[in-house]
Formats: structure tokens, sequence, C-alpha cells
């Protein structure tokens, strides 16, 4: 049996010897031999690796008192600018797995911020709430009601219509020129452009549907005045207005634009 590795031998244990007085016998022999093999077994094989020798290499080996292991159980809270963070550390500061797309920590004070950086997979411009229930302060508001007033005798041209708040991606239009049958609802997000109008000039109560325009006043035969957006910008929208024959009259156009 060895002494090693439950004890470091010494001379005591393994005196020293003289050349041709002291005698080696088979049992002290074996003991040696004995100590060897533990050591052997102890460190394995080729216990340096690639480093100049053991002290070396277990200099380049990370403490356990001075890693996260894998299996971690204990809290940590990073405090340096390269601390690494637990997953629960990031869960309790950030957000709430549970509310999907629920932005967590601390509440930014008014007027601090103007955007809000979204890494959660929403598409853009969706509507935002400060809070669960979607009845509270919004990070952004989603919808605008607004009116325009366009001559409709002007001449071709676009015009840019100004002050939604925010880009929209779908408007919807309800045109009229007053007193008379100048009627059409309409549909655009910049792409797509679509409205039905009345057609009285052709018989009464006659509607038609239009697959390129999502403004349209048909005054008399030839004389027509109709829009589409042409573009969506970051406070609203442009209309592109086409005006054929010596079209009259004041239009009162009212839309809903969604985010």
């Amino acid at each position: 049996m060895s002494i090693y590795p439950a004890a470091i031998p010494d001379n005591g244990d393994y005196p020293e010897r003289t050349d041709d007085v002291d005698w080696i016998y088979a049992e002290r022999y074996n003991e040696i031999k004995n100590e060897v093999i533990a050591i052997c077994a102890e460190l394995g094989i080729n216990p340096r690796g690639a480093s100049a020798d053991v002290v070396t290499r277990l200099a380049l080996l990370a403490l356990k008192t001075n890693v996260l292991e894998k299996d971690n159980i204990t809290e940590f809270v990073p405090s340096a600018d390269y601390h690494p963070a637990t997953k629960k550390f990031v869960d309790d500061s950030v957000f709430d797995p549970a509310i999907p797309g629920e932005i967590g920590g601390t509440t930014p004070a008014a007027g601090t911020f103007t955007d809000l950086l979204m890494t959660t997979g929403l598409a853009a411009n969706l509507r935002m709430f400060a809070n669960a229930a979607g009845d509270g302060a919004e990070w952004a508001n989603g919808i605008k009601v607004g009116t325009i007033s366009y001559d409709t005798a002007t001449a071709t041209g676009t015009v840019a219509e100004t002050g939604v708040g925010f880009k929209p991606s779908n408007v919807l239009f309800l045109a009229v020129i007053a007193n008379t049958s100048q009627v059409s609802f309409g549909l655009d997000n910049g792409s797509v452009h679509y409205c039905v109008m009345n057609t009285y000039i052709t018989g009464a109560g006659r509607w038609a549907p239009i697959g390129t325009k999502s403004i349209y006043f048909n005054q008399a035969s030839g004389v027509t005045a109709h829009a589409y957006i042409s573009a969506l910008g970051s406070d609203g929208f442009t209309l592109s207005w086409t005006k054929n024959g010596a079209k009259v009259g004041t239009a009162t156009i009212y839309y809903i634009a969604f985010r």
C-alpha cells in the first residue's frame, strides 16, 4: 500500500541508504514502486498537456470559484461591463417571458426618448400601449382620423397631406362634393388603390368599382377628378390628383389612417 496520495512520504518513511552498507530488501523496493505507481495514477497520462509542465498548465485553468458553470443555481448579479449575466437576471431585468412583446425594466421619464427599439419579433408600426389592457398611454398613436378640403378645379398634380403623426400603412377615404351626387369610398396602402364611386350620370342609383384610384369624382362625361396615394411618408401621405375637363367643386374628404 502506498502512502501517497493520502499523505506525502518523507525521510522517515523512506530513510536514506548508503551504497555497500545498507541492504535494499524486496519489501522496501515494492514500497517505492507502489509510491511511483500511485503518483502516476493520481496525475494521469500526460498531465502537462501542451504546456511546459504541470504547474504551467494549472495556471491556465479557470478556478471554479471564478466562473459560472452550466448547472449553476446560485444568483449572480453582474456589476462590471464584461461580467456574464444569467438567464434569470436577464428575464427579471429586461422582460417578462410570460407576456409576448412586453418590455420591462425602468420606465423612462417623459420626454427622455423619441424612439423605442423593439426586438421582440413585432412588425414595424404596430401600436404599442404602456399597459397590458391596451387602455393606457401609447408609445405612439396608431390611428388618425382627419379631413381634407380639395378644390377639384386644381390642375393635375400632387398634394402632400401631413399631420398624421406617423407613417400610415393603410388609409380609408370617404369623399363627397356637397350638394351633388359625386361620392366615393376608397381604400389605399400606397400600392393598391380601390374605390367605389357614384356614376349617377349614367343612371340614377348607379355605382362602379375602380381598381386604380382611391378617390373619384364624376361630374359629367369626360369631366372628372380622381386621386390615389403615390407615397407614404413619416407624417402622412401624398395624393396624386388628375383633373379632366372643366371640373369644379370643392371636395370634403374624410380619412382614417392606420399605423
